[in-house]
């Protein structure tokens, strides 16, 4: 059931989500620019198995994501935000933020400054596969279907408006959060888009859908295992 709101509050949060998950910058003052880091998505022999990451950000709570685990670039934790700031955007490094407000619209939002997890968004391309952790430990896969990008026409402001950069469309800020966010989309990453020296230059939304997958790697394995039991009893067999 959808909460109703004061239209002039829900109005408010969505501004201020916009704004403050682009109004951090890195401690030594410097504007980064959105898009892959080369150092991080490289870094991939760390990286720990489906199964671990998932033992790791368990916590009991089924109704909320833990993590998010794409496979050959990142395991990134997911945390809540507080019950009564909407408008939070973690500052650790390599970890996500749940949309509490597009909950409410039934889409799994997850947020992210650009200059930290939110710079692996910008990596992500149409197709790709990616597992989202509960917090009872259930893994649902999910596939990228679609990703948009806006530019903001007035970047230091939290009502600013946008333009979609693929058609031109124009939205106002709340247009734009039901365009993404009301759009019966299933998860949605969002992070900023840093252009021109300008950290709040415009928005990134990456768009996923759940999907029936099977990790062939880990059933290769599996199979092999198998048939190399087999074929061991099948010789000693012989041998004997």
């Amino acid at each position: 059931m959808t909460t109703k709101r004061n239209p002039f509050h829900l109005l408010l949060v969505i501004a201020l989500t916009f704004a403050f998950i682009c109004s951090a910058v890195p401690a030594q003052g410097a504007i980064p620019v959105t898009g892959s880091d080369p150092e991080k998505l490289a870094i991939v022999e760390n990286l720990p198995d489906l199964q671990a990451f998932a033992q790791q950000v368990t916590n009991g709570w089924a109704g909320a994501v833990t993590g998010v685990y794409v496979p050959n670039m990142v395991a990134l934790p997911v945390v809540q935000q507080p019950s009564n700031n909407a408008g939070f955007v973690s500052t650790q490094s390599d970890t996500l933020t749940q949309f509490s407000l597009a909950a409410q619209y039934g889409t799994i939002g997850l947020l992210a400054h650009d200059y930290l997890a939110g710079t692996y968004f910008s990596s992500f391309q149409v197709g790709q596969i990616f597992a989202a952790v509960h917090g009872d430990g259930a893994i649902q896969y999910y596939q990228v279907y679609n990703i948009r990008r806006f530019q903001a026409l007035s970047p230091l402001s939290p009502y600013s408006n946008f333009i979609d950069l693929a058609d031109n469309t124009y939205y106002d800020s709340t247009g734009l959060f039901y365009s993404v966010y009301g759009s019966g989309a299933p998860l949605v990453f969002q992070t900023c888009i840093s252009r021109d020296g300008i950290s709040s230059w415009g928005r990134l939304f990456v768009f996923a859908t759940p999907i029936e997958y099977t990790d062939t790697l880990s059933l290769t394995k599996t199979t092999f295992k198998a048939f190399y039991h087999i074929a061991r009893g099948f010789i000693s067999t012989i041998a004997a």
